[in-house]
């Protein structure tokens, strides 16, 4: 209902409200009834006021025409019972939208507004209202209280026919009146509990469901907390409805723009508490949705940005690879040949001299081939791995065997194996005292599996700063690594990248 529109109902409600108000307190003036009747009249007219006032929304009217004819009969006998017919309708109005209960009811509230039915008809018509609207699904707050509003009318209606049949000329209708105005009260508390401004906790129920973790699941969920299987929260506009007969779409709007539209059966949605409960649960999840949508690209770039960077230093470590092999290495090898040959034709001493700076010489070249061998190819991947760690075990100074699959994988992959075989070795050599390593490289179908083990020490600390390094460069391609390195049971690293 447009806001204008809201205000002046309301205003008009308020305004008929009061006129009948004062009319029915004169009216209790000058009849000849007790203080209690004075006072209770105009109260339960103040109560179904109140509860139609609490939100003025459509729904609330019901309760205010509840109001105007409770004071009109007041004022008027002839128009006693209307408010009861009022009441009948207002009952389903407020717990549910479903046609069929409000259709049925209204038919049914005709004549008891004329006083065309006894009273046990009329308590028989509440009882059925209230049983009518418990059998409704999803079973709202709104719902209950309701039903069991129209369970006590019908009780005290139907409790006063039996008193006024059983007892006859003993009965005292200023009493059954005034039980029933007591339960009148009673009903409008409840009413106006009813239709108050609280928030369903059909939305709650929704988001507390671990599979409402996305529009797909939460779809689900909805649908089987509102009984409807066709349920369905579509957030891309452009995607093509499914559904055509019998169903409608509402549209969830947030910050200004369309967030989401819900596809579902025709009148699901009526009751104003229902669909905003829903439309919060949604706008939640779509919030979530969007951050980590948001979470997921951050994330990536990161991880993209973290490949460059690997990238870049591993052409760099090849570029310097190169030129130490070829500016440093080649001529250190030439040199420590020419030592070898001039020591052998020196004298004694000249000859210790000469032996001790061809091994220094020797170690040297050997701690700078160990730097070249360990620098990746100028170019890996499509299958360029298996080579290229062939290559290291052949160069290893520990004895190695290999087991190699014919493997492909992007370039990232394959340097991130490279190096964690190339670390691996290196190790084994230098801190593991091994004798004896095995390198293996797999493809399992969806993933490449590279193991090595070495018979050494172990006792290997796999937090240490070169392990968290492979596992940092295995983990910007989906891989992780493990290791295991039992003291004086040798120590085994297995990398696992997984590919589509």
């Amino acid at each position: 209902m447009p806001s204008g529109v809201r205000r002046w109902t309301t205003v008009a409600l308020a305004g008929a409200l009061g006129v009948l108000l004062v009319a029915a307190v004169q009216r209790e003036l000058a009849a000849s009834t007790g203080p209690g009747q004075l006072v209770l009249v105009p109260l339960v007219g103040i109560a179904f006021a109140g509860a139609a006032l609490v939100v003025p929304t459509a729904p609330n009217l019901a309760l205010g025409a509840v109001s105007l004819a409770w004071l009109a009969g007041s004022v008027h006998p002839t128009l006693l019972v209307v408010h009861q017919g009022m009441l009948l309708v207002a009952l389903p109005v407020l717990a549910t939208r479903r046609r069929g209960i409000l259709v049925a009811a209204s038919a049914v509230a005709v004549p008891v507004a004329l006083g065309l039915l006894n009273l046990g008809v009329v308590a028989v018509a509440f009882a059925a209202c209230g049983a009518a609207l418990l059998a409704t699904r999803p079973r709202s707050g709104a719902a209950v209280v309701s039903a069991s509003a129209a369970f006590l009318v019908a009780l005290v209606i139907g409790g006063l026919e039996v008193a006024t049949r059983g007892l006859g000329a003993d009965f005292v209708p200023d009493v059954g009146l005034l039980l029933y105005e007591v339960a009148l009260l009673v009903v409008a508390g409840m009413l106006g509990w009813a239709a108050g401004p609280r928030r369903s906790p059909l939305g709650d129920l929704a988001l507390s469901d671990q599979r409402a973790n996305g529009f797909e699941g939460l779809s689900e969920v909805l649908g089987e907390l509102l009984g409807d299987p066709s349920f369905r929260v579509q957030r891309d506009q452009r995607e093509e409805s499914m559904w055509r007969g019998g169903t409608q779409e509402t549209p969830v709007l947030g910050s200004g723009r369309a967030v989401a539209t819900l596809i579902h059966r025709e009148g699901l949605l009526d009751d104003p508490r229902t669909r905003e409960s829903v439309a919060n649960a949604v706008r939640l999840v779509a919030a979530s949705v969007d951050r980590r949508a948001l979470l997921d690209r951050r994330t990536a770039q990161l991880v993209a940005a973290r490949a460059r960077v690997d990238t870049a230093r591993d052409r760099r470590r090849h570029d310097v690879a190169s030129i130490v092999g070829d500016q440093v290495v080649a001529p250190l090898r030439r040199a420590a040949t020419e030592l070898d040959a001039w020591g052998d034709r020196g004298g004694d001493e000249a000859a210790v001299e000469v032996a001790l700076a061809a091994q220094q010489v020797h170690t040297a070249l050997a701690d700078l081939q160990g730097l070249v061998r360990g620098a990746p190819p100028a170019v890996l991947g499509d299958g360029r791995l298996r080579p290229a760690i062939a290559r290291l075990a052949k160069q290893s100074p520990v004895p190695t065997t290999v087991e190699l699959d014919d493997v492909a994988a992007p370039p990232l992959v394959e340097a991130a194996l490279f190096y964690v075989c190339s670390e691996a070795l290196a190790n084994a050599h230098k801190h593991a005292s091994a004798t004896g390593l095995h390198v293996q490289l797999r493809h399992t179908g969806d993933a490449i599996v590279l193991t090595v083990a070495d018979d050494g020490t172990g006792g290997a600390d796999p937090s240490g700063s070169g392990v968290s390094g492979l596992a940092d460069r295995l983990d910007v391609v989906g891989g992780r690594l493990q290791m295991s390195s039992p003291p004086g049971a040798g120590t085994t690293v297995r990398a696992e990248v997984p590919i589509s």
